[in-house]
Formats: C-alpha cells, structure tokens, sequence
C-alpha cells in the first residue's frame, strides 16, 4: 500500500536508481525544471523492473523543488522485446558471416537485398556490393534466366524448392554445382515478397560421381565394342559429355610421330594442319 511503498522507498531502488537519482538531483540544482531519465526498480516482492522517469516541477517550486511531478513508466516488457531482437540479430549476424553455405535474400524483382560472406566471397565482392545486383550480373545468361525463372515460380505458388541441384554456368564458361533450397519470402502479413534461400558447392562431389560414370561407361564400351575405332569414337563422345569439354583426340604412336587417330569436336582444318606432331615440329 502507499504506508508501506513510502517506508520501503529506498528498498524499491537499485544502486543504479541511486545513481540516476543523485544526477538527477544535480540538474534540479543546477536550475532544470524538467527531466527524464532510464534505470531500474524492484518491486516491494523484489522481482527487477526496466523503469522510465519522468520529473518536472510545479510552477512556482523551481527553487524550493518542494513540489514535483514524478510519473514511472514500466519499460521491462520493452526492453525484453529489444534484447530479445538484439539477440536474434547477433545470431543471424554470426550465421551470416561464419556459415560456408551461401544465404542469400532477393526482393520481387530478384534483386538481392542481402548475402553472406560466403556468398560475397565466391564472387570476389563485399557482402554490402552484391545488394540491388541480380544473378544476370553474377552468371552465364541463360543459367540466370532459368534462376529467374524458378523464383517466379515459387513467388506466384508459394512452393519452396528443396534439395534442387544446380549447374551454375559462369560467364567464363567454367560450370559448377550447387545444391539449393529455394522459399518464398513473406511479410509479418503472410504476403510474398520475394526469395530467400541457401546453397552448397558439391562441385567435388559431382565430378567424382562424373568420372565414376564414365569409368563404368568406358568400361561397358570396352566390353561390347568389336572395332577399335568404334569404341575409340564411343569413349571420345562420353569424355566430351561427361566433361564439358569442347572437343576431345586421341593421338597414337607411329614409329617417331604421334598422328590423330580420332578427334570428336574439333574444326578439321585444324585437323589437317595438325594431323602430324614430328612432322609440325620439323616444320613441315
């Protein structure tokens, strides 16, 4: 009750409301008549309340400071809120930018709104450069149309895309792959808004399923071909399949020169013009 709130008045205030009351005082003194300031109070029961305090003096006491005005607002369930998302901050934060998997967000129209360091990094940028660009900017054309095309889908069906993976094409020419989950990304209303997503690199992990493929292709030819030639021209396609290679040889020995014994992609004027090693490096 009021009896025993103004006998315990001291009991109610922390060492930090000490604190901020004795400045508090200081600043009446040195003639301000109005002031505000955050601490903490416990109840009468003891439990520790995030408190705003508000003072200002009547009219006519300024000097005196006989009469005020102190209103206490209870912040607790405020500053729980704001630690709670400074703390949900620093986990995303952590996971940004220590994750080896590559996170990233886009808005409607694909364009990234945020990445991670992972992300940055395989493209040699800073996280904060990839913000606005889109993968156009980032990949071969048609790989970043067909990205584009998955991320329409999801936005206009709300289906993620799970366990998707991909053979990234970049603008050299080199192809990796990447395993990627792919979600709609919506508002505190529910409504779409865009794409978020993370991938991994299996770009290892695919080339050693390739050579295990074409090991038992080669194999398999191996087994079946009657004519040399006919299974030399097989192994050659599979290689140039498996591979992405644009062409592909095989030279074999003839006494001191190395002639094509059969080529698959390559211009056969170049062909023509290098069909003998010995007899180019004669100068013939």
């Amino acid at each position: 009750d009021r009896e025993e709130l103004i006998a315990r008045f001291l009991d109610i205030m922390t060492d930090e409301a000490k604190r901020a009351f004795a400045k508090a005082i200081l600043l009446a003194a040195n003639g301000a008549t109005a002031f505000s300031y955050e601490t903490t109070n416990r109840t009468l029961r003891g439990k520790l309340l995030a408190v705003r305090v508000k003072i200002s003096f009547a009219p006519g006491y300024e000097e005196s400071l006989a009469r005020a005005l102190v209103t206490v607002i209870d912040l607790t369930e405020q500053k729980q809120m704001e630690d709670a998302l400074t703390h949900e901050r620093y986990l995303l934060r952590t996971l940004m930018e220590h994750s080896l998997d590559l996170i990233y967000f886009k808005d409607e129209q694909s364009r990234f709104l945020r990445v991670n360091t992972a992300f940055a990094r395989r493209i040699n940028a800073a996280p904060d450069d990839c913000v606005g660009k889109t993968d156009a900017d980032i990949y071969q054309r048609e790989y970043a149309q067909k990205i584009l095309a998955d991320e329409r889908r999801i936005m206009a069906t709300g289906q993620s895309l799970v366990g998707m993976e991909e053979r990234e094409v970049w603008p050299d020419g080199r192809v990796t792959w990447a395993s990627s989950t792919k979600l709609p990304l919506q508002d505190e209303q529910g409504k779409i808004i865009g794409t978020f997503g993370i991938s991994r690199d299996i770009t290892m992990r695919k080339l050693g399923e390739q050579r295990e493929q074409l090991t038992t292709q080669v194999l398999d030819v191996l087994n079946r071909s009657h004519r040399q030639v006919d299974a030399i021209r097989t192994i050659l396609r599979l290689m140039k399949q498996a591979t992405d290679i644009e062409a592909v040889s095989v030279r074999l020995k003839d006494g001191n020169d190395f002639p094509y014994y059969e080529t698959y992609g390559f211009d056969p004027t170049l062909v023509s013009e290098e069909r003998s090693l010995g007899r180019r490096n004669q100068g013939c």
